[in-house]
């Protein structure tokens, strides 16, 4: 608890963190479990849509990793009532979009 305290009130003061603190440890903990895992990818590129019931988009452990795709961002703030632009265009071949 003492050193999570001087580190939050380290960061507070805007002073560097000093690698190797119990935030950076967490923080790559954190990341290596939430990205490390197999199927890690597989679940951030299911395509999602603001129809598909909660239940669907919370069907895995660490569901969240599915915002980490825009598309699935955008329709998960859809399903929330949010105001999102109008999309033109998806995709992965920036090539395949029509101008005209």
């Amino acid at each position: 608890m003492k050193a999570t305290l001087l580190t939050y009130l380290t960061a507070l003061a805007g002073k560097p963190l000093k690698y190797g603190t119990d935030f950076s440890e967490r923080i790559k903990r954190r990341h290596k479990i939430f990205w490390g895992a197999l199927n890690a990818e597989k679940i951030r590129n299911k395509i999602m849509d603001a129809n598909d019931p909660i239940e669907k988009w919370k069907n895995v452990k660490n569901w969240q990793r599915k915002l980490s795709n825009k598309y699935n961002s955008r329709e998960f703030a859809k399903k929330h009532n949010c105001r999102v632009a109008e999309l033109y265009w998806k995709g992965r071949d920036y090539n395949a979009i029509n101008f005209r």
